[in-house]
């Protein structure tokens, strides 16, 4: 879960490039059956949701 939350601080950060956003939610969506089956979910959901 570490590295999807990389990812959606990236998605999150205003100074980093598109590419790096765009390649961020390409592998977010491409894990979303992985991430929401993962236990840890509901915490790495709650952490995005402040």
């Amino acid at each position: 879960m570490n590295s999807y939350s990389s990812y959606v601080s990236m998605l999150q950060d205003p100074v980093a490039k598109d590419e790096s956003k765009l390649k961020a939610l390409q592998e977010l969506s491409g894990e979303v059956e992985t991430i929401v089956s993962n236990p840890q979910y509901p915490s790495f959901f709650a952490s995005f949701m402040l």
